[in-house]
């Protein structure tokens, strides 16, 4: 069963969020989607991921104080 962190108009799988950048007044969230690009002809070739970012500010954003608790509850 997965842990989703749940917020006003989306619920993120914990398990995706790779890291949170704590600012003064906003988080920066990176999730990592796991939706491989690219072409391998004979061994060589490339292979790409996207990532998507999250950015939650404290002046306009009410779920600034849901992922504040998520940080607190979760941290060492």
């Amino acid at each position: 069963m997965s842990k989703l962190l749940k917020l006003s108009n989306v619920a993120i799988n914990v398990s995706h969020i790779s890291k949170i950048y704590i600012h003064n007044n906003k988080y920066t969230i990176h999730l990592v989607d796991f939706k491989p690009d690219g072409i391998i002809i004979y061994g060589s070739g490339g292979l790409t991921t996207t990532n998507t970012i999250v950015e939650i500010k404290k002046d306009n954003h009410p779920d600034y104080f849901k992922v504040s608790e998520y940080i607190l509850r979760h941290s060492i």
